[in-house]
């Protein structure tokens, strides 16, 4: 009983450890000047995935404009041609329709979280903004002079022509921007489920296998995106394995009736390494 709950206490300090890896940020650097975003023009920042991080969690942006400025624009994904060092297509979607920031701060910080993009290991990619509309003011890029930081120098390049032709990339005077990546998931999550009972919350969940699952937590927000809190006090340990899965339920009664919440599942490996499921809302 004791080696128990030694183990458990353990996996409750490894789960809380960031275990997240920047694959690329030079957010720190000095503000040198801005790159002008308009609709047809797109600017690529090239990062590089890792052997174990690649599945990408968060995008952090310097991303400014005017107190007038209204207008839209999407995040990309880019592939890397490895010849000519230009992005080549889009490989996915971060967000689309975010408004232009209408702060002037050339420190403003647009982050995008809890993404659950899969890449391939080892490759390098391009991250695209792409500016949609823009009816009223400006929209600007912050880059530095600076070719410090985690996963720099690397390559940037633009387009004129909604990304059919690309500029010959450069390693001087980098986009600022941070990519966040974390390992993979090794479960298969075959559904994930909250409803809503007379003073509870029942949480139901089903995997088809588990490799190297040491067991899970819940976490909860009021919103969607808002911020998350875990709810489970020691690790939910883990009935399945690498070739077959398991059924889960957690009841959640530190909650108000009829009010809606969000929850989030989270992994995690006998080596400490997490990945976030979700959100579903209760029904």
């Amino acid at each position: 009983m004791f080696r128990y709950f030694i183990f458990i206490f353990s996996m409750l300090i490894l789960a809380n450890l960031l275990m997240a890896a920047d694959l690329a940020n030079n957010l720190d650097q000095t503000h040198a000047d801005k790159t002008n975003l308009y609709v047809g023009f797109l600017a690529a920042q090239q990062f590089t995935t890792t052997a174990t991080d690649y599945v990408l969690r968060e995008v952090h942006l310097k991303l400014y404009g005017t107190s007038t400025s209204a207008g839209t624009y999407d995040v990309e994904i880019w592939s890397f041609n490895t010849t000519t060092n230009k992005p080549t297509s889009k490989v996915a979607t971060v967000e689309t329709d975010l408004p232009i920031p209408t702060s002037t701060d050339v420190e403003n910080t647009v982050v995008l979280k809890s993404l659950n993009i899969t890449l391939t290991a080892s490759t390098k990619y391009y991250v695209v903004v792409k500016c949609t509309a823009l009816t009223a003011g400006s929209f600007y890029w912050s880059y530095t002079a600076s070719t410090t930081g985690t996963g720099f120098p690397s390559y940037y390049s633009s387009s004129l022509n909604s990304g059919s032709s690309w500029t010959t990339p450069g390693l001087t005077e980098p986009q600022r921007m941070r990519i966040v990546g974390v390992v993979p998931s090794m479960i298969v999550l075959n559904s994930f489920a909250a409803k809503t009972q007379m003073d509870h919350v029942t949480i139901q969940w089903e995997t088809g296998s588990e490799t190297d699952n040491a067991g899970f937590h819940l976490w909860r927000s009021e919103s969607k995106d808002g911020e998350y809190q875990q709810i489970t006090g020691f690790i939910i340990p883990s009935q399945g394995g690498a070739t077959w899965g398991a059924d889960y339920e957690y009841h959640d009664f530190s909650i108000v009736p009829s009010k809606t919440y969000f929850y989030k599942l989270q992994d995690i490996d006998y080596a400490g390494k997490h990945t976030f499921h979700g959100p579903v809302a209760s029904k």
